[in-house]
């Protein structure tokens, strides 16, 4: 009886190693040029992603006037895309910014943003989410 419980086990247990090992990431699917899909944003207008060694970098501006502010680069490591997303922390000095970005079918992603203020100006958390396109430039 145990032996036939063991049999019946093996093929279980292989399905279930194979399904929790570490398989590459998929980086790639991130790294491009991305603009924001509502032209008349307030919020992130574009971003920038590359990958190198082991990490992937991704830039944003956020809308400002006469031209885009340039937030600069935060990064994480390239198995932070095997779930489909990236996480991202910014800290801008008077707000702390995080994200959670995720790619989306047909060359799209999703920003989903928090922004904690800390600058003791009164302004309450506020959650955004933003959609973007890839673009070819």
């Amino acid at each position: 009886m145990k032996t036939k419980i063991l049999i019946c086990l093996i093929p279980i247990l292989g399905f279930v190693l194979f399904c929790s090992c570490d398989r590459s990431t998929d980086q790639t699917k991130f790294i491009g040029n991305w603009i924001n899909e509502d032209e008349n944003t307030r919020g992130i207008t574009k971003a920038v992603i590359r990958t190198e060694s082991d990490s992937i970098f991704v830039h944003m501006w956020g809308k400002c006037h006469p031209t885009d502010c340039d937030w600069g680069e935060e990064s994480t490591t390239n198995s932070d895309a095997n779930d489909n997303q990236l996480s991202l922390e910014w800290n801008q000095g008077f707000v702390i910014r995080t994200q959670k970005v995720t790619y989306l079918e047909s060359d799209r992603l999703r920003v989903e943003q928090h922004s904690h203020y800390i600058d003791n100006s009164g302004r309450p958390d506020r959650d955004d989410t933003y959609y973007f396109i890839k673009t070819s430039d």
